[in-house]
């Protein structure tokens, strides 16, 4: 996944990167658990703001359109 194509169509959506890319971890079904790695204590409050951000399903759905996601990539 191209992260400057990806940013891009996220911001298209109003969402950010990092907002997709955490809820992106969370689309197989197998995942329970992430972990994210924190350089700075403020990013601890901005990792857990972003976690709260619901991801529209057409974002998914374009993202795949474009090629941005392969076929195999599991999408709500």
């Amino acid at each position: 996944i191209n992260a400057e194509y990806m940013g891009a169509h996220a911001e298209s959506h109003g969402m950010t990167l990092p907002a997709v890319a955490l809820a992106f971890s969370f689309l197989p079904k197998c995942v329970t658990h992430i972990t994210i790695g924190c350089k700075k204590a403020e990013q601890v409050t901005s990792n857990l703001e972003l976690l709260g951000k619901r991801v529209p399903p057409e974002l998914w759905k374009q993202a795949r359109e474009q090629g941005l996601l392969p076929e195999w990539v599991p999408t709500p």
